[in-house]
């Protein structure tokens, strides 16, 4: 997410501070300041929205090809497949769940309208913590089998040590 807060930070720094980009901001001259920072904030947010999309896809590649070799490789245990798949449901449930849901709510909180507009921003946060939280979960678990990964690693180089 520090892409997606970097993305908004910016908006408001043009806002700010016009010389950062002169061009933009003689452009935005034609425009109503709160017009050209409602603008660019709704494209700012379209760009997060963007990342975050392929950012999921990309996890999911790489779950996959994880729980591959996990599966190749087998150690004999079977908390390291299971372990994966949870992490691949995190993202699968990101994914196909929150990323969409968000991207509903996001016309009625870019372009805010009365009472409508607060209720979406109110569902729009919970989201957000909720993206947040499985994130947390998601990298709980990844550090789970990290650890379980390199514990075996050890337990089998000792192993061998005390064979040969």
């Amino acid at each position: 997410m520090s892409a997606a807060n970097q993305n908004l930070r910016i908006v408001e720094l043009i806002m700010v501070e016009p010389e950062i980009s002169k061009d933009a901001a003689n452009l935005m001259m034609k425009f109503d300041k709160d017009d050209a920072r409602l603008l660019l904030r709704h494209q700012a947010g379209e760009m997060n929205r963007w990342l975050a999309d392929r950012w999921e896809l990309v996890q999911i590649g790489l779950g996959i090809v994880l729980l591959a070799s996990l599966f190749l490789g087998s150690s004999g245990k079977r908390y390291p497949p299971v372990v994966c798949v949870l992490m691949l449901g995190c993202v699968a449930f990101l994914h196909w769940f929150m990323t969409p849901e968000m991207r509903n709510l996001a016309t009625a909180v870019d372009f805010p309208r009365g009472s409508q507009s607060a209720n979406a921003m109110d569902r729009m946060v919970s989201f957000e913590y909720g993206y947040m939280i499985t994130e947390w979960v998601k990298l709980g678990l990844g550090l789970v089998l990290a650890f379980g990964l390199l514990k075996t690693r050890r337990r089998q180089r000792r192993k061998t040590e005390e064979s040969a």
